[in-house]
């Protein structure tokens, strides 16, 4: 029968590791095992150093004959176990510090870095309710909805009357008008499939900026800048932001889609680089950099 002696503890997280020796008349074991976080039972893997002695039952130093077997094991259950727990907070890290300061400690401590401060931002293209008529996919419509537009995830979440929200069935819907008091203005958006960059399709929901026989539509999107503060040269930015991103299309004639930059050149080379265009641009003062003017060269260009 193998007896059991524990030498000390270390508490690590929600674990106690324990130095440990078991040994009997031929065997001594030294090595340590992970305890559950209340200590009642210690897990069957552990890491052991095992050293075998002759059949004669050892009395003093001169008798230990190590004979047959000396092997190293590491019980992969109990790494694997250490390795994935979060790092050590509130009591556990003072613990960690309360043990590296007692006199003549050996321990290797586990780091930790608390500085990472999470995300800043937020997914929603507005940060308050507002009522919209949403148009479903049945082609009827339900007025007066309290939702929000997560443009990260491209949901549309609606208020219920109980005070808690959902994420609407995007397959139910068309489209909706979201009316942003705030703004002080109706806001018309429209289920759209667009190609995204890596060639796949996503029916996303863009923002109509102009109707007419070309659309302008507008897609808002977040991106998320990583935190930097580790290493070398680092920004120290301790926190992940979502930044909002906004790209423009044109919706031609025929259905298609082109992707648009905002600026003269683009618009020209879509619509076609002709002197009844630029003498609109001219006489109007136009800013094609900005949505408005856009807007109207478009509505401009049915009358040629």
């Amino acid at each position: 029968m193998m007896n059991c002696l524990k030498i000390s503890d270390l508490q690590l997280h929600k674990h106690t590791v324990g130095l440990w020796f078991w040994y009997d008349s031929y065997t001594f074991q030294a090595g340590f095992g992970v305890l559950s976080e209340n200590c009642s039972k210690r897990v069957a893997a552990k890491a052991v150093l095992t050293i075998r002695f002759g059949q004669k039952s050892p009395k003093t130093a001169k008798d230990f004959r190590m004979d047959k077997l000396l092997t190293l094991s590491f019980g992969l259950v109990a790494a694997a176990a250490l390795a994935q727990n979060p790092t050590p907070v509130g009591y556990d890290a003072q613990e960690n510090l309360n043990t590296a300061g007692m006199a003549g400690n050996m321990t290797v401590m586990r780091g930790f870095d608390n500085r990472y401060e999470g995300m800043r931002g937020s997914p929603y293209l507005l940060p308050y309710w507002c009522n919209a008529d949403v148009q479903l996919a049945s082609g009827k419509t339900q007025p007066d909805v309290p939702v929000k537009l997560d443009v990260y995830s491209d949901w549309l979440v609606m208020r219920r009357q109980r005070g808690d929200s959902a994420v609407v069935d995007p397959a139910q819907v068309k489209g909706f008008v979201l009316k942003d008091a705030t703004a002080g203005r109706d806001r018309t958006f429209v289920k759209t499939a667009v190609k995204t960059d890596n060639g796949a399709v996503r029916n996303e929901f863009m923002e109509v900026i102009h109707e007419g026989k070309t659309a302008l539509l507008v897609r808002y999107d977040r991106r998320i800048l990583k935190a930097n503060y580790q290493g070398g040269y680092n920004a120290d930015r301790r926190y992940d932001e979502l930044l909002p991103e906004e790209s423009h299309y044109l919706r031609k004639p025929d259905g298609t889609l082109a992707k648009l930059k905002l600026n003269r050149k683009a618009v020209l080379e879509h619509l076609g680089d002709t002197p009844e265009l630029r003498k609109i641009i001219e006489d109007l003062k136009l800013d094609l950099r900005k949505e408005a003017d856009v807007a109207r060269l478009l509505e401009k260009s049915y009358e040629l």
